[in-house]
């Protein structure tokens, strides 16, 4: 094996291999993600898609997924089982249920049970909500995150990282 190659049979140099970008807080990250229920079902993923790109730190994932990057460089490809328990997405609220006219949907819109729909707040900032129950043309819409409860594997394959000082 010629000297300095790090013997894994990829041919990357040892010391090249060592010197990759991980991430860290502030580094600029673009990264395939699946977040998969147990039962198989995907809720989100990137990998038939463009892929995302993100600043750690920066708010687009909760911060307890963005700290399983940590560490990670361009190449790596992991998996992590997630518990409801570790309330990753917080604490369920029962303030986050509500109850909504039937008529405040677009027209042509079927409303179901189960299915989740986009809203916007009135701030502005768009949320998900999963109608519950529909009633006297009322449907009940949590706006709990989906997730919350629920095991789950977090899928992530690191494609690129900058780090902060590259960005500046």
């Amino acid at each position: 094996m010629p000297s300095g190659f790090d013997g894994v049979g990829l041919g990357i140099p040892a010391e090249i291999d060592n010197m990759a970008e991980v991430i860290k807080h502030g580094s600029r990250v673009d990264l395939h993600l699946c977040l998969r229920l147990k039962d198989g079902k995907e809720f989100d993923s990137t990998f038939d898609d463009e892929p995302m790109t993100l600043v750690v730190g920066d708010g687009e994932l909760v911060e307890p997924l963005e700290f399983l990057l940590m560490g990670l460089k361009a190449g790596d490809h992991e998996t992590y089982d997630v518990s409801a328990d570790q309330e990753v997405f917080g604490y369920y609220d029962e303030d986050l249920v509500h109850d909504i006219d039937l008529i405040e949907f677009p027209g042509d819109m079927q409303v179901n049970v189960g299915t989740v729909y986009g809203f916007t707040t009135p701030a502005g900032d768009d949320v998900p909500g999963v109608v519950q129950s529909i009633q006297d043309n009322k449907a009940s819409v949590d706006f709990n995150h989906p997730l919350i409860g629920h095991d789950f594997d977090f899928e992530i394959k690191i494609l690129d990282v900058e780090s902060s000082e590259e960005l500046a």
